[in-house]
């Protein structure tokens, strides 16, 4: 079965806006935190640029073909920063210009408008590339990350790969043999419509479980730590003496308590400050 290629547009777009605006939702009432923004202007742009490649025949061809897909790029680079960001790295603006930069010095040359298919493969391939930096990203950070980063790392690697069999799978067809559902490439355009709508969808979530797992280990860890030493506390001993104690209740070993007490401490206090005591 066929879908209707406008109305898959339509919904591609009311998807993109709507994970957008929940994922800025969550960002501005967390505490801003980065990866959510930059994910939040990937999916934003995503809408932004669908709806001005849908506006071909309507609008200027430079506004439709040119700055549309420029959008649509700065949003795969957007997509990239996030996932930068959130392994701790600094976001790397050569990198996000570079690709929207590209298409559209490419737009501003005669032959641009003359090749679709190359269109086609250029754009699936850098697509491509910024979905396969996102993963390495994930990857390369996986061991400080201590979060469940598996599900977004596989999806970034499927996306990625979508766009690398695109490149040699499809040879573009025209917004207007599209709308009417004629062309050898239409299958493949309601495809690539599906797709992205389901990226949208599966990224946004597994990157706000990312980031809300991370920040409940971090309230975790403040929670069983001292903030002035940084060693644990009284509910950190209890829950892993209690843990302990099981431990060696089941494999029938004995377990040692040492306690140190320093005497007099409270004269340092009171002489020299508790800053001093502190830092002592």
């Amino acid at each position: 079965m066929l879908l209707s290629i406008p109305t898959l547009l339509l919904v591609a777009i009311f998807i993109f806006s709507l994970m957008g605006l929940l994922t800025l939702h969550a960002w501005s009432r967390g505490a801003r935190e980065q990866t959510l923004g930059y994910l939040a202007s990937t999916l934003l742009l995503a809408a932004f640029g669908v709806t001005l490649v849908s506006l071909r025949g309507i609008a200027p061809d430079t506004i439709a073909l040119v700055l549309g897909n420029v959008v649509l790029l700065l949003g795969a680079t957007m997509n990239w920063t996030a996932m930068r960001v959130f392994g701790g790295r600094a976001p790397h603006l050569p990198g996000i210009l570079a690709a929207p930069l590209l298409w559209a010095l490419w737009g501003l040359t005669p032959g641009y408008y003359e090749n679709l298919g190359l269109r086609v493969t250029v754009y699936s391939l850098l697509t491509a590339v910024y979905g396969g930096l996102s993963a390495f990203e994930l990857w390369r950070n996986r061991k400080r990350l201590e979060v469940s980063y598996l599900p977004a790392l596989v999806l970034l690697v499927m996306h990625s790969g979508f766009y690398t069999v695109r490149m040699v799978a499809d040879h573009g067809i025209s917004l207007e043999h599209a709308l009417a559902g004629t062309g050898r490439g239409t299958r493949f355009f309601s495809f690539l419509l599906f797709e992205s709508m389901l990226y949208a969808i599966g990224i946004a979530y597994v990157t706000l479980a990312m980031v809300r797992e991370r920040a409940e280990l971090k309230f975790k860890a403040a929670a069983y730590s001292d903030p002035l030493t940084g060693i644990g506390n009284r509910r950190a001993f209890l829950s892993g003496g209690k843990q302990l104690l099981a431990e060696c209740s089941r494999r029938g070993e004995p377990v040692a308590l040492l306690l140190c007490d320093l005497d007099h401490f409270k004269r340092l206090n009171d002489a020299y400050g508790h800053q001093t005591g502190d830092q002592a």
